[in-house]
C-alpha cells in the first residue's frame, strides 16, 4: 500500500482502495443504503481497475470540477461549514477558488457527501456475468441489454466502450468502424474495436456498474481520447511500434496556437496543445509528477494565425516527432542536440490534420505521428542538417536558433530572479514566430521589445539557491545596451542567434557566417 508511482508491487497486487478515515465516516453517515460499505467498495474498486487480465494503460483523466457535479451539495456543505458567502459568488469565481484551494478539507467533504448521495440512489442489481459478445448495449446505472434469444452474431460487429473518471460508463455497438473525425475529449476515453478482439472477454454487472475480465494478449486494448479513432495504418511510422502502444492522444492541428513539448533526460514525456481555451501548459506540467518536474525542459513551438503546420516529420528509427514545418517560420526541430548531424527524417507528403502520440506508464512518449484525412501519396526522406559550431556544450543540451533579420517584436522570458533570460520569442514582419530556449507561456515573467535595432547579451556563471555548482546563465538587452564590463557583446539585428539550454542553464551565441545553417533548419 505504499502507493509510490513507480511501485510495480502495488500495481500488480489485488485491487485495494485507500480512503481517508474522515471521508469514510462522512459517507457512512450520509448514505441511506444498508449495504453502504459494499456499494462503496464496488464503486472504488471498479473505478480504479476497469478490467483484470490484460494491461491497463495510464488513462490520465482529470476529475470533473466539483462545481459541475452537484452545485446544490456544494451550497449545503458550505452552509454547514459556515461559508455561506460562497453562495453569492458566480460559478467562475467558485471554480477559481476550488483550483487554488484544492487540498482544503471542504472539497473532500463535498466529494464524500456527493458519493454518499450517489450510493444511496444507486440501483441494487445482483452480480451477473456474460460473454461480452452477448451484450448489445449498456449505460451506467442500468441493466445490460442482451442479444435477443442468444443470437450474438446478429449484433453489430464493432464494440465501443466509453470511460470516464468513474470507470466504464457505456457500451454500444456500431455497424462498421467509424470514420475519423477531429473530435476529442479531455474527460472521456474510448475503446473502439471489432468484436473478435473481445471474443474471450467476460462482462460483470452489479448495481448498474460494469467490470471486465480481459485475457492477457500480445497487443492490449487501445484507448483513445476520441470516439472515432484514426486508421493507424495511414501513419508514416513502423506498424510494430504502433502495435506496442495502448494509450493514444490526438491533437487537431487546425485549432492550435502552439505546442509545448516536455523533455526529461532527452525524451519527450508530454505535449500540450495551446489554444484559445488552454493557453498555458502549466496543467500538463503539473501532471508529470515531482520526480519529473525538477528536470524537465519546456520546448515551445509557436503556431500564430496565418502560419499553420504544413508538414510534420519523424526521425527514422525513433518513431518520435522531430521536425515541424510552417510556411513563414520554416522548420523547427525538437530534441537534444546531436553533434555530427547524422540521421534522416520521414515526412508525409500531405498537410497534417491531426497529431497522434502515445503515452505509457512511467515511460516517455514512444510514437508521435502526423495524420491526414487525405489519401496518402507517399513520404519524403530528408537529411538531418545540424549547425556545426566549433565548440558546443557537453551532451544533454538542447539547441535552438533563429534569424534576427526583420524582427518586429521580441518577448523575453525571465527566470525567477528577473535578471537572467530563460527564453526568447521572436515575431517577424511576415507574421511568423520562432521560439528560443524555454518559453513558458503565462508561467514566467516577460518583457517585450518592439523593433529593436541591436541586441546585447552576456553569458555568466551564477550559483542559484540550493545548487552546489555554478551554472551557466544569460542576460540580454535590447533598448538600452550596457556599456562594457561583465562580458557584454552587442550586435545589429542581422545574422542568426544560437540559444543553448538545459532545464537550468542557458548560453547565447551569434552566428554570422554566409553559410548560415538557419537556411535549412532550427534545432530546439
Amino acid at each position: 500500500l505504499c502507493r509510490a508511482v513507480t511501485c510495480m508491487a502495488c500495481e500488480g497486487s489485488p485491487c485495494t482502495c485507500s480512503v481517508h478515515i474522515e471521508c469514510l465516516q462522512v459517507v457512512i453517515r450520509h448514505c441511506s443504503a444498508h449495504d453502504a460499505l459494499d456499494r462503496l467498495w464496488l464503486v472504488c474498486a471498479w473505478r480504479r481497475q476497469l478490467w483484470t487480465g490484460a494491461l491497463i494503460p495510464p488513462l490520465g483523466l482529470t476529475r470533473d470540477s466539483i462545481l459541475g457535479s452537484d452545485m446544490l451539495t456544494l451550497l449545503e456543505c458550505a452552509e454547514r461549514c459556515g461559508l455561506r458567502q460562497l453562495k453569492a459568488l458566480p460559478v467562475e469565481l467558485l471554480r477559481d477558488i476550488q483550483t487554488l484551494s484544492r487540498p482544503h478539507l471542504l472539497w473532500r467533504y463535498i466529494t464524500a457527501v456527493n458519493m454518499a448521495k450517489q450510493l444511496s440512489i444507486a440501483p441494487s442489481y445482483p452480480l451477473q456475468s456474460f460473454p461480452l459478445g452477448a451484450v448489445a448495449s449498456w449505460q451506467r446505472g442500468s441493466a445490460p441489454r442482451l442479444a435477443v434469444d442468444g443470437r450474438w452474431h446478429d449484433l453489430p460487429p464493432v464494440v465501443r466502450l466509453t470511460i470516464d473518471m468513474n470507470g466504464l460508463k457505456a457500451l454500444d455497438r456500431l455497424s462498421e468502424p467509424p470514420v475519423y473525425q477531429s473530435r476529442r475529449f479531455d474527460d472521456l476515453l474510448f475503446i473502439t474495436d471489432i468484436q473478435s478482439r473481445f471474443s474471450d472477454t467476460t462482462a460483470h454487472f452489479k448495481n448498474g456498474l460494469l467490470h471486465l475480465t480481459v485475457p492477457d494478449m500480445d497487443c492490449g486494448l487501445q484507448v483513445w481520447d476520441t470516439p472515432t479513432p484514426p486508421d493507424l495504418q495511414r501513419c508514416p511510422v513502423r506498424p510494430e511500434a504502433i502495435a506496442a502502444c495502448l494509450r493514444f492522444h490526438t491533437i487537431n492541428v487546425n485549432e492550435l496556437s502552439g505546442l509545448t513539448f516536455f523533455f526529461h533526460n532527452g525524451r519527450a514525456m508530454a505535449i500540450h496543445a495551446h489554444s484559445r481555451t488552454m493557453p498555458s501548459a502549466s496543467l500538463v506540467f503539473s501532471s508529470l509528477g515531482d520526480w519529473c518536474q525538477s528536470r524537465v525542459v519546456w520546448t515551445y513551438v509557436p503556431l500564430p494565425p496565418g502560419d499553420p503546420l504544413t508538414r510534420i516529420g519523424c526521425l527514422l528509427g525513433t518513431n518520435t516527432l522531430s521536425k515541424l514545418r510552417t510556411s513563414s517560420a520554416g522548420d523547427t526541430v525538437v530534441g537534444r542536440y546531436q553533434a555530427g548531424g547524422e540521421g534522416r527524417f520521414i515526412i508525409s507528403n500531405q498537410r497534417p490534420t491531426t497529431l497522434i502520440y502515445s503515452t505509457g506508464r512511467f515511460r516517455p512518449i514512444s510514437v508521435i505521428s502526423p495524420y491526414s484525412n487525405a489519401e496518402q501519396t507517399g513520404t519524403l526522406i530528408e537529411p538531418r542538417t545540424y549547425p556545426r559550431p566549433e565548440q558546443f556544450p557537453s551532451p544533454g543540451w538542447h539547441f535552438s536558433c533563429a534569424p534576427l533579420d526583420n524582427v518586429r517584436r521580441i518577448q523575453v522570458f525571465l527566470e525567477e530572479d528577473s535578471l537572467h533570460c530563460r527564453g526568447l520569442l521572436l515575431e517577424y514582419e511576415g507574421g511568423g514566430q520562432r521560439a528560443l530556449g524555454q518559453c513558458r507561456l503565462l508561467v514566467d515573467q516577460t518583457k517585450t521589445y518592439s523593433r529593436p535595432s541591436r541586441i546585447a547579451f552576456t553569458n555568466v556563471l551564477r550559483l542559484p539557491a540550493g545548487s552546489e555548482f555554478d551554472l551557466e546563465a544569460t542576460k540580454v538587452a535590447f533598448d538600452e545596451i550596457p556599456e562594457g564590463g561583465d562580458g557584454w557583446s552587442s550586435f545589429g539585428m542581422t545574422g542568426t542567434l544560437w540559444f543553448w539550454f538545459t532545464e537550468k542553464e542557458t548560453r547565447l551565441e551569434m552566428y554570422t557566417s554566409a553559410a548560415d545553417p538557419e537556411s535549412t533548419t532550427s534545432e530546439e
